[in-house]
């Protein structure tokens, strides 16, 4: 027996019905239209007409329900059910990741960049969710405590087999950290739910420009009250991407006005590996408790192909050709422990504690040579232009939390949650850069070294949940945080202590007809690595950099919903004040280097008309389209001059899924991003369009699938396309993924085995801690 949402066919529960075939349903939300299923094996499916329940009534009675025979005669018996690609939850969208073809061999970064509404910017390290940059990234419910560029790699050398789900929440409620602009992407992992042993193996091969591959293998055990899993992975990419362009500025350190072109191309080799181990132990009926450890290692090996021109007045021309070479290992780990006691019938009680280690090496060594306009090799005389450079980057990442959640409910109307959380991180980065002139290495007197931070964080939550009569629920709730933050380099402490409200209004005008109003406040932090002075550069008369000013920005949005079975449409208002841009050019106070680095902008206002259609046009074929248009307006101070935009931007989002004869189903999938403002610069709309095919064999798949079919993974930026920049820089750039190169052409091969009978496992161990390192 199985409960589903008569709006979007998502599943509230699933159970047997005893002996006799009798079933008791229990239901608290009486504003809800739900669909009973009832299916048992050599039986056709029923299916209910969409009934709500009457909250003055004792309940709902469905009588006698007789499955007819399944009279095919059948080799064999494959039960499979495909859950909607996209649905509509109070909170926001959840998008079943694994209802798309695309998904099997993929790392994960790359499935996130074909969700709806999403748009990941790997030139400027951040996620933008509806059109605002910032959201956050949560495993299982929990904010991953890392750098923004820290987490991208972190997602793009994991594999999205492990993923069940991703939800994009739009309207937060008090139980999440208070951090992540007005939106979060929570990835949800999945979990064992059998009794007795499974497992799963999967294989995965693929090639663009150079070889990939990867592979998985998973050991779930559960008998009586014990609970025992343990997977490892290994994940392959040797990959190519990078951007090339051209301009003019006016340095005068350099000699003032010039023309160039610049080209940096990376070429990286990666391999990961992760091992988990859970133990799960039910001590009594009302108690569970469980410990997991993971582990997390990985290599990158990356050579940056840069190449630059530059003629400055009455100058000759320079050519500069820099080879970097970068060893990168990192090590990720993970202790967890939890103890869930459910007090009551009413009421349960959840403690989670867990320590994170991060560590990461980074050495780097730049050869650079120079020539001139006939390819003769020279060294000009500037002291800018050194023969060489090495860099030397270390950080460590300690993190510790431990959180209280109280769930209960007062009588059948009202349930509420309570909670608090405390967290403290160290951190620790080494980094220099060092120049080779006349056969000696001296320090860059601009490099710094040895930056040490902590960061505290003290929350408490209230969240409610209510419903008023038949049609109206009410949820609202408050959150508490304290944040301090400590920087070796900055002589001021970061304080913040605030109270961030949410409150929704749902609304059920029709069996399946849904209205949401809903109102958050938030806050989005700056990134450990956007504050410290931990310098990289590909040119000699550029450094990156963070910036020890950089200021948390706080947002406010409202948002009005309407849902349907034929679509959801919604429009939201947002307000956010100081938000952060990265890769912004600035200059010193001496003028005699370009700094690039993340800014404040003042303020960045936006209109949202958001469009989701599930459209099932033919009974094998389903097309999910979502559609955002934005009204935006923004203005910055940190350019020449302060300068305001007001801009209309677009974005599209398409999955088509056909179920084909013989057990085949195949996709095609895409986005299309029209051009848009960010900071000082421009970028062009960009669009991709990947496709699929699938076989299901008895307990086996194969997919095949390939990547960026047009091959335009090709985004186009001009630099000062919004406003004049420091330096008079005006110049267009072109970054280009490795699909833009080549197609990516992916096979991957999954085998489940052991029991496949149905359960009840809890999702034990504090897997939000530990798949936030995966």
């Amino acid at each position: 027996i199985i409960i589903l949402h008569a709006v979007d066919s998502s599943i509230v529960e699933g159970f047997n019905a005893d002996e006799n075939g009798i079933f008791i349903v229990p239901l608290s939300h009486y504003n809800q239209p739900y669909i009973i299923e009832v299916s048992s094996l050599g039986a056709k499916t029923f299916y209910s007409d969409a009934f709500t329940m009457d909250m003055n009534k004792p309940g709902l009675d469905f009588g006698n329900i007789l499955l007819e025979d399944e009279v095919t005669a059948l080799g064999e018996v494959v039960v499979a059910a495909r859950k909607n690609f996209i649905q509509t939850t109070p909170t926001g969208k959840t998008i079943n990741v694994q209802s798309s073809l695309l998904t099997q061999g993929s790392n994960t970064l790359q499935v996130i960049e074909k969700l709806p509404r999403v748009l990941v910017d790997r030139q400027n390290g951040q996620f933008s969710l509806m059109g605002q940059g910032g959201a956050n990234v949560l495993f299982n419910g929990r904010k991953v405590n890392l750098p923004m560029s820290e987490i991208m790699a972190l997602l793009e050398s994991s594999s999205a087999d492990g993923i069940e789900k991703i939800e994009l929440i739009t309207s937060p409620t008090a139980q999440y950290d208070a951090d992540g602009g007005s939106s979060l992407i929570n990835i949800i992992f999945k979990k064992n739910t059998s009794e007795g042993s499974s497992g799963s193996l999967s294989l995965g091969a693929a090639y663009g420009i150079y070889e990939k591959g990867n592979a998985s293998l998973s050991f779930d055990h559960k008998k009586e009250k014990l609970s025992f899993s343990a997977s490892y992975s290994a994940f392959r990419n040797h990959n190519k991407n990078g951007f090339q362009g051209g301009g003019v500025n006016n340095m005068p350190f350099i000699g003032g006005q010039s023309t160039g072109t610049f080209s940096t191309y990376f070429t990286s080799a990666q391999f990961n590996q992760n091992a988990t181990v859970d133990l799960g132990y039910s001590v009594n009926a009302r108690t569970n408790t469980g410990i997991s450890l993971s582990f997390i290692h990985g290599i990158n090996n990356s050579t940056a192909d840069i190449f630059n021109t530059r003629k400055v007045i009455d100058q000759d021309l320079l050519k500069i050709s820099i080879l970097s070479l970068t060893n990168t290992q990192k090590t990720n780990s993970l202790a967890s422990f939890f103890i869930d006691h459910r007090l009551s019938d009413k009421s349960n009680i959840n403690f989670d504690a867990n320590y994170i280690t991060y560590y990461n090496n980074s050495p780097a060594n730049i050869n650079s040579t120079y020539f001139d306009e006939n390819n003769q090799e020279i060294q000009p005389d500037l002291e800018v232009y050194a023969a060489g450079f090495r860099s030397t980057s270390k950080t460590n990442i300690g993190i510790g939390n431990i959180k209280l959640d109280l769930n209960t409910s007062f009588g059948s109307k009202t349930s509420a949650a309570f909670g608090i959380k405390a967290s403290i991180g160290d951190n620790n980065n080494d980094s220099n850069i060092e120049t080779l002139r006349d056969g000696l290495w001296t320090i860059d007197p601009r490099s710094q070294s040895t930056i040490t931070g902590r960061e505290d964080l003290l929350a408490a939550y209230a969240q409610f949940d209510m419903s008023l009569g038949s049609k109206h629920q009410l949820s609202f709730g408050l959150r508490q945080e304290y944040w301090h933050r400590e920087v070796s380099t900055s002589s001021n402490d970061f304080t913040i202590h605030k109270i961030f409200p949410n409150i929704r209004w749902n609304y059920q005008a029709g069996e399946n007809t849904q209205f949401q109003l809903d109102y958050n406040k938030r806050i989005t932090r700056p990134d450990y690595v956007d504050v410290v002075a931990s310098l990289f550069y590909n040119d000699p008369t550029a450094v990156f950099t963070g910036n020890p000013l950089l200021r948390p920005s706080l947002i406010e949005r409202v948002q009005a919903q309407l849902s349907t079975s034929l679509f959801t449409i919604a429009l939201s208002a947002q307000r956010e004040t100081d938000p952060i841009i990265r890769y912004q050019l600035t200059s010193n106070a001496a003028r005699d280097i370009l700094i690039i680095s993340p800014q404040n902008a003042d303020y960045h206002n936006s209109l949202n008309f958001t469009t989701t259609l599930p459209l099932q046009w033919a009974r094998w074929a389903h097309l999910d389209i979502t559609s955002v248009t934005s009204l935006r307006r923004y203005q910055i101070s940190y350019s020449v001059q302060t300068a305001a935009k007001t801009f209309l931007t677009h974005s599209l989002t398409y999955n088509q899924n056909f179920s084909l004869p013989k057990n085949f189903t195949m996709e095609l999938s895409g986005f299309h991003h029209a051009a848009a403002y960010e900071g000082t610069n421009r970028r062009k709309g960009f669009g991709v369009l990947n496709c699929g095919l699938n076989k299901k064999f008895k307990s086996s798949s194969l997919s095949f699938t390939v990547a960026d079919v047009l091959k335009s993974f090709d985004i186009r930026t001009h630099i000062s396309g919004m406003t004049p920049i420091v330096f008079d820089i005006n110049t267009n750039s072109r970054y280009r993924d490795e699909s833009a190169f080549s197609r990516i052409y992916r096979l991957t091969w999954t085998k489940n085995f052991g029991s496949l009978s149905s359960g009840d496992k809890r999702s034990f161990g504090n897997e939000e801690e530990k798949e936030r390192m995966e």
